[in-house]
């Protein structure tokens, strides 16, 4: 067994969760009702088989009596394929875990013409569960804005929509549910409401409501957005004084590395006396991506994690390809300072003072860095708390349900930040410095500003 493979390999939900299926759009439009209780019946055993502790914070019996009511509220002859992603993700979202369930796609979906055309425009708050439109646009004849609240559909308050697919969310924070339910949210509206033309929808414009009503459109036919020219990392000059290292992704590579060497030489070479590292979108990757920045800004030994538990199972070696002793738990709590890694060498870290942006985007790998930001370095977090939390499950396989070929994404592997335990409240890194995460730059840049940040 390799235990070093298991400290640091952590993979992203945002990464992996590519797709509910396997296979392209190979999800039949109807499974029978027998078929549909065997799917759930083989979901059961995926997780049960997969995951190391899979009650630790749910009843079994609490969640086989939600199965018992799934199944009895099927049709008597079949389930269509909608209503069955969400019975599937309402099962998966009890466990309020981030690396589970399933995540609907385009591919999926592809031949259901039932999507609200401006469905990827959508951004829920997780402050108070509302729905805006995120960009300005002309919608079948209708021109949309920016900022207009999404009132209600069909008759359906918007909110209340937002509640009802809230918990099928695989997430441990509401806020980075939120996040994930602003980027799905269409899809849980075309599910609901298989066979559908027509949407009659309430928006809200400075105040005074507009009724409209939209033809059903296809996936491939819904209005995106611009793209944005994200790069997984980056680095630039906001001023004389300050640097921005826009840290966008666990990414781990050679180039990283270099990237990292280079960035940090020039921060000293020209006497930078402030270093802002955002992470507020990083969604995870490798963890030795968060490792390896964390040795050019610390003088301490640290690390991110202070433990974890694994189980290999059948499925954990057939996607991983390894030679591991199945049906076998391993673990290592309270893992000591020998598991410490060490910063590098004075002359190579950075000199000056570094400030942290975190948010609940901030995920997986990324919320491991963060917490080893907050324990081991002289810095200032500033924004919300991150969506990735102190006792997490982590590294994902895959299953296939048997009969409708929806694919379960299932984590193996339980992470315990450094110094978390079982019993402690659950939470993510919480910032120093408390503010809506869409201003923590600004806010970062006017401590430095003012001589505080000193």
């Amino acid at each position: 067994m390799q235990l070093d493979f298991i400290n640091k390999s952590v993979l992203a939900m945002m990464v992996a969760f590519v797709s509910v299926n396997a296979s392209g759009n190979n999800v039949p439009d109807k499974i029978s009702t027998a078929e549909a209780i065997t799917d759930i019946d083989s979901l059961v055993s995926y997780i049960e088989g997969v995951e190391v502790e899979p009650y630790a914070n749910l009843s079994r019996d609490v969640f086989m009596a939600a199965v018992e009511r799934e199944k009895s509220a099927f049709p008597a002859d079949s389930v269509d394929k909608g209503s069955f992603f969400l019975t599937l993700s309402r099962l998966t979202g009890m466990f309020r875990q981030g690396h589970m369930g399933f995540i609907p796609d385009d591919n999926v979906f592809a031949d259901m013409e039932v999507f609200i055309p401006f469905s990827k425009l959508l951004s829920v708050s997780s402050a108070d569960h509302k729905v805006s439109i995120t960009t300005d646009t002309v919608v079948q004849g209708v021109r949309v804005a920016k900022g207009m609240e999404l009132v209600s559909i069909n008759g359906r308050n918007a909110v209340e929509m937002v509640d009802d697919y809230l918990p099928m969310v695989p997430c441990e924070t509401n806020a980075f549910g939120c996040i994930g339910l602003s980027r799905s949210l269409g899809y849980y509206i075309a599910a609901s409401n298989p066979g559908i033309t027509s949407y009659d929808v309430v928006l809200m414009r400075d105040g005074r409501k507009e009724h409209h009503k939209f033809k059903g459109v296809a996936a491939n036919d819904l209005i995106s957005p611009a793209k944005e020219q994200s790069k997984p990392y980056d680095y630039s000059m906001l001023n004389d004084s300050v640097m921005l290292f826009s840290f966008n992704s666990c990414w781990w590579n050679k180039d990283f590395s270099n990237f990292l060497r280079k960035m940090f030489k020039e921060a000293n070479d020209n006497n930078v006396p402030h270093l802002i590292i955002d992470i507020r979108s990083n969604g995870g990757g490798n963890s030795s991506a968060g490792d390896e920045v964390c040795r050019f800004i610390t003088g301490n030994a640290f690390n991110g994690f202070g433990g974890y538990k694994c189980r290999i199972s059948r499925i954990v070696c057939e996607n991983y390809n390894d030679k591991f002793e199945k049906d076998t738990i391993y673990s290592a709590l309270g893992m000591d300072d020998l598991s410490l890694y060490l910063p590098y060498d004075e002359k190579y870290r950075y000199k000056g003072r570094t400030y942290l942006l975190i948010g609940p985007a901030t995920f997986s790998s990324a919320a491991k860095f963060s917490w080893a930001y907050k324990n081991f370095v002289d810095g200032l977090v500033i924004g919300e708390e991150t969506g990735g939390v102190n006792i997490c499950v982590g590294d994902i396989v895959s299953a296939t349900l048997p009969n409708s070929g929806f694919r379960v994404m299932l984590p193996w592997k339980v992470f315990y930040e450094y110094g978390a335990k079982d019993g402690d409240p659950i939470h993510g890194t919480l910032p120093d410095i408390a503010v809506p995460a869409d201003e923590a730059l600004d806010r970062a840049l006017q401590l430095i500003a003012a001589g505080g940040g000193e």
